[in-house]
Formats: C-alpha cells, structure tokens, sequence
C-alpha cells in the first residue's frame, strides 16, 4: 500500500511540475509581447471632414510598402521610415518609390502607437497600425523637403489597407486602386478641397487643385 501511495504522489508531482512548467513558459511568452503606449495627437483640424484631410495633404496616392527603411525618434516619440512603391496618384504625380516617415515605433523598447479608437493587441500579430512591407494602402501625406519624406497623415482618414497579398501584381494593385469606394471619395473631395489657411500664407499648399487647373 505504501509503494503504491509513493508512486500515486510521485505521478501527481509530476503532473504537478509539468503544469508549472507550462504556466512558466507562457508567462515568458507574454512578457516578451511590445509593451505598448499610445500617442494621442492633437488634430489642427477636422480630418473626418474629406475636403480638410485632402486639402492638408500635399500628395495622396495608393502605394506598396516595400520595406522598412529608417527609424527617428524625438524627445517625446519615435517615428519610421518605409519605402513605398507608388502605384496610383490621387493628389500629385509621385512616381517609383518614395520614403513614408509614419509616427510610431519603437523606442527603448517600448512600442509608440497612434490611439485610434480600434487598437488591436500585439498578441494578435498587429503592430498596432504601423504600415507593414508586402502591403497595399491608400496614403493622405505631407512633403517635408529637408528630409525628402512624406509623413503619413496620423488620423486614422489618413490610410486605408487595400491589398494585404504581398504577390499581388501591379496591374492587379492597379485595378483594386481604380475601383476603391475611399479613393473615389477623395478623389471627388479633391475638387473642393479645404486649405490650410497657414500653408496658404507660406506658399506651402502643394499640389492644390485650383493652383494645377491655373497652369494648365
């Protein structure tokens, strides 16, 4: 009876050690998920509105990240830099590929996210909005010439996922491009698009519609 009790307690320390064991290994596996803060930006003005998100942006266009480029970080945020191949303008006429500076990132360790009403946790695989390379996404972005980036719009207006297949061709990109309802919308608020009454006083509106209907 005692042999018998010994090897009963024996297999029950093992099962014992072999939960802790598990329990262990996924409390690991969790601490090494982002730890992740959101930013919460200040809107200068009403994005949701088409005409204000068109008008503040100096070039709109579908375009395929290629590949994460560069990473830049200030006192309070980091940003990251993405090479983008461009495949249909809205507003502008970019051409090849061109460096896309998002807000976000990582920074000592710590993931930066724009708050967005929808955030996903990092469990999930998402890197919480940032873009990702093998996609397809319609960009609303504005031109800094002494870094030659163009910085994504951070409200969430400010980018659509169009195409999450990596092998997609670029006739098949194309085709998404010209029949998507968002790019219809801001292409159509291109039109009466609202400018930035600080960009109009520095000369900074670029690639406006009336100043492009005036040249032709």
């Amino acid at each position: 009876m005692t042999k018998k009790l010994t090897t009963i307690h024996i297999a029950i320390g093992s099962i014992l050690l072999f939960v802790l064991c598990i329990s262990i290994g996924l409390h690991t596996n969790a601490i090494k998920l982002p730890i992740v803060k959101e930013i919460h930006p200040k809107w200068v003005a009403d994005f949701t509105d088409d005409k204000i998100l068109v008008g503040t942006s100096h070039n709109i266009f579908v375009g395929k990240v290629i590949r994460q480029s560069g990473t830049f970080s200030t006192i309070d945020v980091p940003y990251t830099q993405f090479e983008v191949a461009v495949i249909r303008n809205v507003k502008g006429s970019l051409q090849n590929t061109v460096t896309i500076n998002q807000l976000g990132g990582y920074k000592n360790g710590v993931l930066h996210v724009v708050h967005n009403g929808d955030i996903l946790s990092p469990a999930d695989g998402n890197t919480e909005g940032l873009l990702e390379p093998g996609e397809t996404y319609l960009l609303s972005t504005r031109y800094y010439e002494d870094k030659d980036w163009h910085t994504l719009m951070s409200h969430p207006n400010g980018k659509k996922v169009l195409s999450q297949d990596a092998g997609s061709s670029l006739e098949n990109l194309k085709g998404i491009a010209n029949n998507d309802e968002r790019v219809a919308q801001l292409k159509k608020a291109y039109k009466n698009e609202v400018l930035l009454k600080v960009d109009v006083a520095k000369g900074n509106a670029r690639n406006s519609f009336k100043s492009l209907q005036a040249s032709k």
